[in-house]
């Protein structure tokens, strides 16, 4: 028996979405003001980018979210060795 949850995940990824632009909106208030909001992070490839660029402005997806926080702290990590001279 094969059970089509289809209508059940374009459920749940609505409601992270949501949860999401509601942070956001909580936090730093109306995203709107923004001049850009850049989405990172493995968790982005579970959200419906096009009903987050309706309410954020300026919405921007990284390509490779899974990795890119990680590949910033390292960039980070080695700018403050060189900055530091080692």
């Amino acid at each position: 028996n094969v059970k089509d949850i289809t209508e059940e995940v374009k459920a749940e990824v609505h409601h992270w979405t949501q949860n999401i632009i509601n942070k956001i909106n909580t936090v730093f208030g109306e995203s709107k003001s923004f001049d850009r909001t850049i989405f990172t992070g493995g968790s982005i490839n579970l959200v419906d980018r096009e009903y987050i660029k309706k309410y954020v402005k300026n919405a921007e997806f990284v390509s490779n979210g899974e990795i890119a926080n990680v590949s910033g702290f390292y960039k980070l990590y080695l700018a403050q060795l060189q900055q530091e001279g080692k």
